[in-house]
């Protein structure tokens, strides 16, 4: 028996509590359509022409581009998926696990800094806000 999820089949009330698994907020009262759209975005299932997967195909603009495996760790404080937006395309990377992404992505998460304060000195200093490790 297969561990995967069929969101297609699933009725209102086993959606929700996959939302509440997930830590999706549900504000209102949203339908079975909103919670199987949020929750395969949560997963990163969302295909189409804007969003994919990290680890799918690669795109016919990317595909000159050199292909780099990373691993975005997850912390106590952020477990959430990483989207990085390239030239229209999004990219859902789930943290603690290693994706394919091409270069183009890597800039992205090199560029993508916050300012850090020391509460003592309230000295500033910049860190990536998306830490990764290059795998290959």
């Amino acid at each position: 028996m297969s561990d995967e999820l069929n969101l297609d089949v699933m009725d209102l009330e086993e959606l929700k509590a996959q939302a509440r698994v997930l830590d999706i907020s549900l504000k209102g009262n949203p339908g079975e359509d909103t919670l199987r759209t949020k929750i395969k975005t949560e997963l990163g299932l969302v295909g189409g022409n804007d969003t994919q997967a990290a680890s799918e195909s690669v795109p016919k603009q990317e595909a000159g581009q050199k292909r780099v495996t990373i691993s975005i760790p997850e912390s106590e404080t952020d477990t959430q998926p990483v989207q990085i937006y390239v030239n229209g395309r999004s990219y859902i990377i789930r943290r603690g696990e290693e994706v394919d992404v091409p270069e183009s992505v890597i800039e992205v998460l090199n560029n993508a800094k916050q300012m850090v304060y020391n509460p003592e000195t309230m000295k500033a200093r910049e860190v990536l806000s998306y830490p990764f490790q290059i795998i290959k």
